[in-house]
């Protein structure tokens, strides 16, 4: 079993040697540990320098952001270095780790299964949008997972305690993921109670995070560092060349990832130079210009980067199978920004969409029609909209009213 040695015993030391062996226990393959070993040495190295030898939560946030350029519940290529942190979390509050096996089952369990397919098809029938609800459905897999671990064989078997330590063992994660897990547990206790599954309603014992009355603003880059960004992606090459021309479209014209992910080549009408889809999240037509030099970077990579493949979408896997691409490119965007020399704010989350909020923004800023950004960016409800004017300093000092003494 390989062991992170050094002359010092330090506390997080031992932790993570206790793990390591903890996880060979539980039938973790020798490779996968391996393939773990260099985020905990990283992790333990950090540590050691930074917090004393002792491992925290905060510790291992500061970890993934100043060693890895990401923040807690990244899903990335760097996703193991937030998994490492998970683990040691884990392991260190509650003696074990909890196996991932539970979200990846086709069905829920006999027990489980009448009480979970109603709350998922309740809440299939709001009308949201098909990602969202197949996000649900991973949530009721893992917490149906954490229940069965624990003895919970019937959902009337729930007990607060229960459900305090499912919360708890949220503690580790980004606070996005865990208001979403509140969300879905209220819905789900909600749904339970009212058809005869339970005879308690323990959504109002949930906590009630007091982030979520102060939202935070999204992280934006001016027009200036965009443009750092884009010039500090290689295109020398046809991995490049492809995300140049993904970022641009991004960048240019406010798209959410998942719809650029998914152009075709039907999508562009090259003659009258616009883009028109159909929006994953909202299902809702979008008819946008394509600029320039984001339809010269898409014309790049399908003459000298995309790989031959009868795959309909214009971006491609670069590796066998050549088909649909899939992924966020978190890593790509911190590892650019950072070759750019912008400087994000410390611990906030940097992807994507911090390039579509950044064109909504600087829209706003020369004087775009709220109405008008809100059908730029595809959004269906103006609340959504709304949010960008609390980037805009100068259009809330317009909103000022003046103090009456």
């Amino acid at each position: 079993m390989p062991e992170i040695k050094q002359a010092q015993n330090s506390e997080v030391r031992n932790l993570v040697n206790a793990l390591m062996a903890h996880m060979k226990e539980l039938g973790y393959r020798p490779h996968t540990i391996l393939s773990y070993k260099t985020f905990f040495i990283g992790l333990v190295d950090f540590c050691e320098l930074h917090s004393n030898g002792v491992f925290t939560i905060e510790s291992g946030h500061k970890f993934l952001w100043e060693s890895c350029g990401m923040v807690l519940g990244d899903a990335d290529a760097s996703a193991k270095a937030s998994r490492v942190v998970q683990l040691v979390a884990d392991f260190q509050k509650h003696g074990r780790v909890f196996l991932r096996t539970g979200v990846h089952q086709k069905d829920f369990t006999d027990a489980y299964r009448p009480l979970l397919e109603g709350a998922w098809e309740s809440f299939r029938s709001t009308g949201v949008a098909e990602s969202t609800i197949q996000k649900y459905r991973q949530f009721l897999f893992r917490f149906e997972h954490f229940l069965t671990e624990r003895g919970v064989e019937r959902f009337d078997q729930l007990e607060l305690h229960h459900v305090n330590a499912y919360v708890d063992s949220l503690a580790s994660l980004s606070r996005n993921t865990v208001r979403a897990a509140t969300d879905n547990l209220k819905r789900l206790f909600a749904y339970a109670c009212a058809h005869g599954y339970h005879s308690t309603n323990y959504s109002g014992a949930l906590p009630a995070p007091s982030y979520r009355m102060h939202r935070r603003l999204p992280e934006t880059f001016t027009e200036t560092e965009v443009e750092q960004i884009l010039e500090n992606i290689d295109r020398n090459n046809p991995l490049g060349k492809r995300n140049y021309a993904i970022t641009i479209l991004v960048a240019r014209l406010g798209l959410r990832l998942s719809d650029v992910l998914r152009l075709t080549f039907d999508s562009i009408d090259w003659d009258n130079k616009h883009i028109t889809i159909v929006q994953q999240k909202t299902g809702v037509s979008l008819e946008l210009p394509l600029p320039e030099d984001a339809g010269w970077a898409v014309i790049d990579y399908l003459k000298h980067g995309r790989p031959e493949s009868t795959c309909q979408c214009i971006f491609i896997r670069h590796c066998e199978p050549y088909g649909m691409l899939r992924g966020d490119f978190t890593k790509l965007i911190s590892d650019t920004i950072q070759k750019a020399g912008v400087k994000p704010s410390p611990n906030n989350y940097i992807g994507m969409h911090n390039l579509r909020h950044s064109i909504a923004t600087s829209m706003f800023s020369k004087g775009t029609k709220l109405t008008d950004l809100s059908q730029i960016l595809g959004h269906t409800h103006r609340r959504s909209t709304e949010r960008y004017i609390g980037l805009n300093v100068e259009a809330l000092r317009e909103c000022a009213l003046e103090v009456l003494v």
